[in-house]
């Protein structure tokens, strides 16, 4: 997926790791992001607390132990 982060990767060099909700399926959008996606509702109260655990805990095991 290219996307607006790509350009703070290799424009401005800075290194960065995108994590994003994509379901090529979803019947809500047609793009495949969820609708709150880069919006004024893309923000705390629209991410699920638990799922964001999950990724938190995720990276910090790749992180530390890979």
């Amino acid at each position: 997926i290219t996307d607006d982060h790509y350009y703070v990767n290799t424009i401005a060099g800075i290194p960065t790791v995108n994590i994003i909700e994509y379901d090529p399926s979803t019947k809500e959008t047609n793009n495949g992001f969820n609708k709150h996606w880069h919006t004024h509702k893309d923000n705390m109260e629209n991410i699920n607390k638990e799922t964001l655990d999950a990724v938190g805990q995720t990276l910090l095991n790749v992180i530390y132990n890979e």
